[in-house]
């Protein structure tokens, strides 16, 4: 018989976590189908119901959960995990889906399950990444199991017409300070499954300059407004022009196309 020394039991291993979410792949699977289940077509985008699921499988998990809306029909949620630093990474997934004709399509669009093949609008865009991710807080909270770093999740509302109740709202509230961020949605080519870094984004921007006019015989005494229009696009240039992005050897095998 051994004998009880009342010492606590030894802490989680780094791969106690995915070793909890493969002991637990089936729940995952429902996990998934729950969430396919709900009607997320945008427009009209309404996440309300998806939300209240989440919050759901989030509540007995000792984890902080925070509902953020500027639209009561597009709410985004965010979780925190406490890490071992002041460092944070963010992951980042979105609720809505693009609208769909059930019609035509072979298998429920809501959700449907063919031998290890999970079928549905949002299936990969990205309600099976966002399963994902709430199955890896609860990897994380069951096992114990402390993150190197601060982890935040947001998972949002309004992505697939680019509209303003989701990230952008977020970002304007200045809730989403974070060294790094992931985002989950696993859309690819067929053939084409690499990590994709740095996936461009896109700034729109109205650029208006004013000149002071002069009499052509004496040019330099009036001031050349698209002459000030160049110099404001070469100063966003140096701002936000493109940087190469090192990555580690390590890393290399599963970010090369």
């Amino acid at each position: 018989m051994a004998e009880d020394t009342g010492a606590s039991p030894p802490p989680a291993t780094d791969d106690a976590p995915a070793e909890y979410v493969r002991a637990n792949r089936e729940e995952l699977v429902s996990l998934t189908l729950d969430l396919l289940a709900v009607d997320t077509s945008n427009p009209p985008g309404d996440t309300r119901e998806i939300v209240a699921e989440i919050e759901r499988f989030l509540d007995p998990l000792p984890v902080a959960v925070e509902r953020f809306d500027v639209d009561p029909t597009k709410p985004n949620l965010l979780v925190r995990v406490p890490g071992a630093s002041d460092r944070t990474l963010l992951y980042n997934g979105h609720l809505d889906t693009v609208p769909f004709d059930a019609d035509a399509w072979t298998r429920d669009p809501l959700g449907e399950r063919a031998a290890d093949r999970v079928y549905g609008r949002g299936a990969t865009d990205m309600k099976g990444a966002v399963a994902s991710l709430l199955f890896a807080i609860r990897a994380v909270a069951a096992t114990e199991t402390e993150p190197p770093v601060d982890l935040l999740f947001a998972f949002v509302s309004d992505e697939e017409v680019g509209g303003d109740a989701g990230l952008p709202a977020l970002l304007d509230a200045d809730t989403l300070d974070a060294d790094a961020c992931v985002i989950g949605e696993p859309t690819c080519e067929e053939g084409r499954h690499s990590v994709t870094v740095a996936d461009r984004g896109s700034i729109w921007l109205t650029l208006e300059a004013s000149g002071e006019s002069a009499h052509g015989s004496r040019p330099t005494l009036g001031v050349n407004a698209v002459d000030r229009l160049y110099d404001a696009v070469e100063t966003m240039r140096r701002r936000f022009g493109s940087e190469r992005l090192d990555v580690d050897a390590e890393m290399e095998p599963i970010v090369e196309e």
